[in-house]
């Protein structure tokens, strides 16, 4: 049986979305004003849906949004997936000490993709 199938443990997806292409905001007046390049998306993996997209730094932006739910609803998580991000395991460490961290599949997918093209494309050479 997998984890989250056991019935009160809830699984917490934090994932960072691609920067836009342009990263000022243009305003109804013409003029235009800076924007976060990074938006953070707080997933339920159990569900799929998304519970919050925030815009900020990293890992204080996650630490803040854990902190300000409710402390029953912060302890049902029990594992948390995200990128290979030292910030967000810290946040995911200060807010819940308990919970336990994986890289999300689609992170390790894309770096071991990489690493393969990085091989073939140096024993090409070599």
């Amino acid at each position: 049986m997998l984890p989250h199938a056991l019935g009160r443990q809830a699984w917490l997806l934090v994932k960072v979305s691609s920067p836009p292409a342009m990263p000022d905001e243009l305003v109804r007046d013409g003029s235009a004003r800076r924007v976060q390049p990074w938006s953070v998306i707080l997933t339920d993996l159990d569900t799929g849906a998304i519970l919050d997209v925030v815009d900020g730094p990293r890992g204080k932006t996650v630490k803040a949004w854990l902190l300000a739910r409710p402390r029953w609803w912060r302890r049902r998580i029990e594992y948390v997936a995200i990128d290979m991000s030292a910030e967000f395991r810290a946040a995911i460490h200060q807010a819940l000490p308990w919970a336990r961290i994986s890289v999300d599949h689609w992170h390790v997918v894309r770096l071991a993709n990489e690493m393969v093209t990085t091989v073939r494309f140096h024993s090409r050479e070599g």
